[in-house]
Formats: structure tokens, sequence, C-alpha cells
């Protein structure tokens, strides 16, 4: 089945990787993730201040790195120092708070994206890492997904008549 969806199958989708036994969001944890057989990881991904695509959950850097502060406010050479994985665990320390290319190059998993800023700003800086990627056996295309997106049509009148 790995692979191939089925309809009425359990999809098993890694939440930001293998976030109960890896620090969440780095590339130990979305390896993992495939290791265990995952069909398809959840990440969240935001833009630096150079704009450059990075994959990390929180706003600020304070909960998941060795870091404080905003992430936006971080160029992606500042965020390349920052130490991912002792707040998990000592075992996983230099891990590093990986750009959404680096993910994309390590995994052969479908990703779910939920993006944490504007949409059309991660989808237009996303775009410029057409090129690349170059593997032999690409995987299937990646899944945007945003809860935002969904709540924002799911809250129509239309959808809801008795709001």
């Amino acid at each position: 089945m790995r692979g191939r969806l089925v309809h009425g199958a359990v999809l098993v989708i890694a939440h930001r990787g293998a976030s109960g036994t890896r620090p969440e969001n780095t590339l130990v944890a979305f390896r993992r993730a495939e290791e265990l057989g995952a069909q398809m990881v959840e990440l969240d991904v935001q833009l630096s201040r150079d704009g450059e695509v990075i994959v990390l959950h929180d706003w600020t850097l304070d909960r998941t790195s060795d870091g404080r502060g905003r992430v936006g406010k971080r160029t992606i050479e500042e965020l390349r120092r920052l130490d991912a994985g002792t707040w998990f665990d000592r075992a996983y320390a230099g891990e590093r708070i990986p750009t959404l290319g680096e993910v994309l190059a390590a995994i052969r998993i479908r990703i779910d994206g939920a993006p944490r800023k504007s949409l059309d700003d991660v989808l237009r800086a996303a775009g410029t890492l057409k090129g690349k990627r170059s593997l032999d056996d690409p995987p299937p295309p990646p899944v945007k997904a945003s809860f935002e997106d969904a709540l924002k049509k799911a809250s129509t009148k239309k959808d809801w008549p008795g709001l």
C-alpha cells in the first residue's frame, strides 16, 4: 500500500515528521517518518527575512531551537547556525532548521504543508525551488493544505446554513 492511496484505507500522516521520537520539523524527524512507513508528512513553512522557505512550526525560535525571537526577522544564514535538536534530546544536538528544499530532497513521500505566513508569499518563494531539485525517481507531487483556507471555505453561510 505504500505510495498508493486506497479509498477507505487509513492514511498514515506523520505530524511534523516523527515528532514523538525526533525533534519536530527536522530532517531526522522526516527521515524517521519515512522509515516507519508514513505515507505523508505534515509540515509548517515560513519565510526567513531574506525570503527562504524554511520548515518550522512556531512564529518564534524559542521553543524548538537555541535561538530567540521571531523567525521572520532572521536570515537563512542566521537560522542555519541554530541548534534545533537539543531542546528535544541531547542525542540530536546539532540538528538544524531545514529549508523546504532540503526536506523535499531528503524524503520521497507526500508532504502536507501548512503555511504560517501568506500562502501566496510561501508558494511564490517555493516556486523558486523548481529546477534546484534533481532526483532520479521524484516523489508524488506535494499537497498544499491550509487549515486557514479550509476554515474560510467552511465558514460561509452556504456551507453552514444554520449560522
